[in-house]
């Protein structure tokens, strides 16, 4: 099995790396490839318990690349719903009945396997840096994989599927999720550092930036409270400042939006007194 691994790793490697940076057709047929190898494994595991409609399933799993590669974010919404409307639909013109089981696991295959795969299209389209990003979660995927090898080998006990995957452990799945937490975190210093230590100035002066993300790592919906209440507490941000909140999220989505106190702002100008605008993420 550990053979098997390496000789897959070093084979598969150069393979990804080469189609990543060759373009974007030759990595969105790697992907419509792993998604149909990945959705027939899972109609295989599925059969045991319902009868898929198999052409439905492959036929919406490829929707998710070819319409993330020609419409971006806009074309996996839209390879969701034709995928519920495949799915739907074909109960009217089959002469085999399906249950609502049927169907939900039918849906259930393109979602979890190539709505989920199509992303790394997406990341490969964010400029000159979008193969890195993909390097990135590959990486973290490998970490998390050796980990959970390696602490189901050493320490493994209590099995996690006996049926689906005899070899998996809870001791496993401890392993990887704690590497794969190292690993995000040991990104989340490296920009952060990267932030204050480039050569070349920022945008916005650093003076003017509050950044807790190197003591945190990611803490999700709870970034920004976090960052104001710290910086209200350490006197950053006082009575009068103008502040920008900013945050990402999973997918790479942003949001931003700017808190201007005006009152305070005609107070300042009558006192004399200015106030340089802070920055919160």
């Amino acid at each position: 099995m550990l053979r098997l691994r390496i000789v897959s790793t070093l084979i598969g490697i150069p393979i990804l790396i080469g189609l990543l940076f060759l373009g974007k057709i030759s990595f969105f047929i790697l992907i419509a490839i792993l998604s149909l190898v990945g959705l027939v494994e899972f109609n295989s595991l599925s059969r045991k318990r319902a009868h898929l409609n198999i052409p439905v399933s492959l036929l919406g799993g490829l929707g998710f690349p070819i319409l993330a590669l020609l419409d971006g974010e806009a074309g996996i919404g839209k390879a969701l719903i034709l995928l519920v409307f495949l799915a739907l639909t074909s109960q009217i013109f089959s002469e085999r009945k399906f249950s609502s089981f049927d169907v939900s696991l039918t849906i259930l295959g393109p979602i979890y396997v190539s709505l989920l795969l199509s992303h790394l299209i997406l990341l490969q389209a964010l400029g000159k840096d979008g193969p890195y990003f993909v390097l990135m979660v590959f990486f973290g995927t490998w970490a998390g994989d050796i980990a959970a090898y390696a602490g189901g080998r050493l320490i493994g006990r209590r099995k996690l599927a006996p049926r689906i995957s005899p070899g998996k452990t809870w001791e496993g799945v401890a392993g990887a999720l704690a590497a794969v937490a190292l690993y995000a975190l040991a990104w989340a210093i490296a920009v952060a550092s990267a932030c204050t230590d480039s050569g070349s100035p920022p945008l916005t002066p650093m003076d003017r930036m509050f950044v807790n993300l190197d003591r945190y790592g990611n803490t999700s919906a709870a970034s920004v409270p976090i960052a104001l209440a710290e910086a209200v507490n350490t006197g950053r941000i006082a009575i009068g400042d103008n502040i920008c909140i900013v945050a990402f999220g999973a997918g790479f989505t942003s949001g931003a939006a700017t808190i201007l106190d005006r009152s305070a702002s005609r107070i300042s100008r009558r006192t004399g007194s200015r106030r340089r605008p802070a920055v919160a993420r």
